[in-house]
């Protein structure tokens, strides 16, 4: 019987070292990120009229996602934080996409929180699931479908990402949706967490519309993160990259109109995230700009370049707490916008004067040099402009992927 108790006890000792070097070999980064909004939003300068109605989804709703960074196992974030009523979800899987938002019969696995495969999120809050067995590999896609049993507010999507909704059943481990139609919704997962090696870290890009892609017809790569992404992983293999997209198209440095600011969100959508080691930050030309609007909302005072200072301030501060560095970048050229107006452009130029030469950023990243043109430096180049002088086209967000000195990742905590 000893003989027994000693041989257990050798096999318990050989699983408890085995495990915990699995788990010493193994580092959680965040390969997705889609910040959380509202359902219902309001868009400065357009008529609460002509601003499309929030999507109502009720049953399977698919989304291909694209990941900066593969791993081993994967766990889903999903959001209910920027919502006052309770979100109910009957059923989630996750898989290896085929063409569009097919999905891979053999690679298709039930997502569980809790061990349960349905929940509720009450008003305000997240849900993170159990981690699932699935191998995925950098700049690849996943297939999420999520059943919804009830009708559901979402609030208007994000270009450049394939979505479809099923009404009425749940499709969740069904390969091809036949008869879904495409939708354009918002993802309600916020996170998607990748179990990769132990050099891995997370890159949080931090921003509004110019970072969340606002204005793309590239599928699988979204906004210049994307691409930010891509470089990395081509330029600098041997240091394992996720890059995180929290931008929030409208979103503002210093006030709530379309999603919380960059200032209150900052816990959620940057701390929250696993081994971030790098955040860059470009914001501020929404602060700029919106109060030059003819409706003007809530009648807002200019904004001066010291208060986006001070913001900035507050977020290098924030993030060096948690040993973050923080890259600045220049805000870009809007002559010629829907919100243009010279007394912003004077503070454009010594916002961008302060973040070169201020000395409170960890680097810069010159996105205003990159991309404006020799000729008339307010203006984007036309090799970049989407076409409304604000937002940069896909070779623009390239572009600005190019823009970074890759050796201002090569630091890290």
């Amino acid at each position: 019987m000893r003989l027994e108790k000693r041989q257990v006890s050798a096999w318990l000792c050989a699983i408890f070292a085995v495990a915990s070097s699995q788990a010493a070999d193994t580092t959680w980064v965040a390969s997705w990120g889609s910040s959380p909004l509202e359902g219902k939003i309001v868009i400065p300068g357009v008529p609460p009229d002509k601003i499309p109605p929030s999507p109502i989804l009720s049953g399977t709703v698919r989304y291909r996602l694209p990941l900066s960074q593969g791993g081993t196992r994967l766990i889903l974030r999903l959001t209910n934080e920027a919502n006052k009523e309770p979100l109910t979800v009957g059923a989630v899987t996750v898989g290896i996409p085929g063409a569009g938002v097919a999905v891979r019969a053999a690679t298709i696995r039930k997502v569980t929180f809790g061990g349960q495969s349905s929940l509720t999120l009450p008003g305000g809050t997240p849900a993170v699931s159990d981690p699932v067995d699935l191998s995925t590999n950098s700049a690849d896609a996943v297939i999420v479908s999520i059943f919804l049993p009830n009708p559901t507010e979402c609030p208007l999507g994000q270009r450049g990402l394939q979505e479809v909704i099923l009404d009425a059943r749940d499709a969740t481990q069904v390969p091809t949706l036949e008869g879904a139609v495409p939708t354009n919704a918002r993802t309600l997962v916020s996170a998607i967490l990748v179990a990769s090696t132990p050099d891995a870290k997370t890159i949080v890009a931090y921003g509004d519309s110019i970072t969340d892609g606002g204005i793309t017809d590239t599928q699988d790569v979204r906004g210049w993160p994307g691409h930010l992404a891509r470089r990395l992983m081509r330029e600098r293999g041997q240091v394992h990259f996720a890059v995180a997209n929290e931008g929030i198209g409208g979103n503002r440095l210093l006030s709530d109109i379309i999603g919380l600011s960059a200032l209150a969100r900052f816990d959620r959508d940057v701390l929250s995230l696993p081994n971030v080691t790098h955040l860059v930050l470009l914001e501020g030309i929404n602060d700029i700009g919106f109060p030059n609007l003819p409706d003007n909302l809530n009648s807002a005072p200019p904004v001066e370049a010291k208060a986006l200072i001070a913001a900035y301030r507050q977020i290098i501060g924030r993030a060096h707490q948690h040993d973050i560095k923080v890259i600045g970048g220049t805000l870009l050229p809007y002559k010629r916008a829907m919100y243009y107006s010279e007394a912003g452009e004077q503070t454009r130029q010594a916002v961008n004067e302060w973040i070169r030469s201020g000395g409170e950023f960890d680097a810069v990243v010159d996105f205003d040099r990159a991309l404006r043109d020799p000729a008339e430096p307010n203006n984007l180049s036309a090799a970049y402009d989407s076409g409304d002088h604000l937002h940069p086209s896909d070779a623009g967000y390239k572009a600005m992927s190019k823009a970074f000195n890759l050796g201002v990742f090569s630091g890290s905590k």
